[in-house]
């Protein structure tokens, strides 16, 4: 028969005493390390509290960082702006000045016609023109009869009012309709109307068109010599020229101008034309 076999007292004693001394020194290790967590956990919770206080500082300063780059680049983009506004308007202000330097050589101060420059420029231009073209330049020079007594007997105030009204006759006329046509004041109380392209016969007619208008403006002039007038009048030259070698602008300006010098030794207030070598007045005196 089986019979048990049964452990003696001391050794069994002896093996609760390891139980218990194995499950104390598991309770110990529990406690260490669970003390031990509890510290690397607080520590590491302390650091990362830490690393987030540093970070959001570095973010606060980058964030205050950026804002006065923002800031700055904002104002530098404003200077830019006001810069380009004061640099538009400056070059608003030159090419308005510009545009007047321009006008002020071109244009006559007081009629606000062309000026003797302009005209000196045209004529030579529209002569070229012309001289490739073959078409003829027809040219009237005229001034205002007795101009010198006006000024002695009304003023030279006055007198600059009388050309002013001229000019402001010989704008509004249409009297040069063509882009080769120009009006200008040659100097003085004298005018001179470029006719490109234009005979001899339609520059007379024009020219007599102007002195007739020129004494419907009706302006005083009680100590003119002119007979039978009372008002400001104006003596005329027309001469037409074919443009080829050998001839000059300046050969048709000596031209009209001697027709102008005929005008006024056969009593003034009339158009004298140049045909070859013979002039003839196209209106008598009023």
């Amino acid at each position: 028969f089986w019979t048990p076999i049964t452990p003696a007292k001391g050794s069994i004693f002896h093996a609760g005493s390891q139980v218990v001394s194995s499950i104390a020194l598991a309770t110990v290790f529990s406690l260490l390390l669970a003390m031990y967590l509890v510290f690397v956990r607080s520590r590491a919770v302390a650091d990362l509290t830490a690393a987030g206080l540093v970070l959001e500082s570095r973010v606060s300063e980058r964030t205050d960082e950026l804002l006065r780059i923002n800031e700055s680049l904002q104002e530098q983009i404003a200077e830019r702006v006001r810069a380009e506004e004061h640099l538009k308007l400056a070059q608003e202000k030159l090419r308005e000045t510009n545009r007047q330097l321009t006008e002020t050589a071109v244009k006559d101060g007081l009629t606000g016609i062309a000026n003797r420059r302009a005209f000196d420029n045209h004529l030579n231009s529209e002569w070229n023109r012309c001289l490739r073209s073959g078409e003829p330049v027809s040219l009237i020079i005229f001034d205002i009869d007795f101009f010198k007594v006006y000024n002695d007997t009304y003023g030279h105030l006055a007198g600059d009012t009388c050309l002013k009204r001229v000019g402001e006759l010989l704008s509004v006329g249409g009297y040069a309709s063509r882009p080769g046509d120009l009006l200008a004041r040659y100097g003085g109380e004298e005018f001179v109307l470029v006719l490109s392209g234009t005979s001899e016969a339609v520059a007379a007619t024009i020219g007599e068109r102007i002195r007739s208008d020129i004494t419907a403006m009706k302006i005083a002039h009680e100590m003119t010599e002119v007979e039978g007038l009372s008002i400001v009048s104006a003596s005329f030259g027309v001469a037409s020229m074919l443009p080829r070698t050998g001839v000059a602008p300046e050969d048709l300006i000596e031209a009209a101008d001697s027709c102008l010098y005929a005008a006024k030794s056969q009593g003034r207030n009339r158009v004298i034309v140049n045909s070859g070598s013979e002039t003839k007045i196209l209106d008598e005196e009023l």
